[in-house]
C-alpha cells in the first residue's frame, strides 16, 4: 500500500500527514497542500518516508514467513498480533530520531513562515 502510493499524485505519508499534522481546518490543510505544492524538500522527504515504511512492512512480511514454519501455532499467533505493532513502534520512534521527518516539516515550516511574511 505504501510503496504502491508513490504511483499516485500524493504518497500516503503526505495523506497522514495532513491528517496528523494539522488542526483539521480548512487552513490547517490548505497550508499542508501549500508545503507539497510549494516546496521540493518537502515533497522529497514525504516521499523517503512513504518508502521507509513501504519497506519496513516488507521486511515485517518477509520476517513472518520463516516463523510461520519455525513457531508454533499459538506462538505464532501471538507474534502476528504484535508485530505490526513493533515494527510501527520503530517506525515512529525512528523518524524523529532520524531527523528526517522533523528536517521536512521544520523546512516548510521555516520556509512557509518566511514566505508568508513571519506568520501570525
Amino acid at each position: 500500500m505504501f510503496l504502491g502510493s508513490l504511483l499516485l499524485r500524493r504518497p500516503l505519508m503526505f495523506c497522514f500527514g495532513r491528517k496528523f499534522g494539522t488542526d483539521g481546518s480548512a487552513e490547517g490543510i490548505a497550508r499542508w497542500n501549500s508545503f507539497w505544492d510549494d516546496l521540493s524538500v518537502f515533497r522529497h522527504g514525504q516521499r523517503v518516508m512513504t518508502v521507509v515504511w513501504g519497506l519496513a512492512f516488507v521486511v515485517e512480511a518477509l520476517v513472518r514467513i520463516p516463523l510461520v514454519y519455525a513457531l508454533s501455532v499459538s506462538v505464532g499467533v501471538v507474534l502476528a498480533d504484535v508485530l505490526p505493532f513493533v515494527v510501527i513502534a520503530g517506525l515512529v520512534t525512528m523518524g524523529p530520531t532520524a531527523g528526517l521527518g522533523s528536517f521536512v516539516i521544520t523546512a516548510a515550516v521555516t520556509t512557509s513562515v518566511a514566505a508568508t511574511g513571519g506568520g501570525r
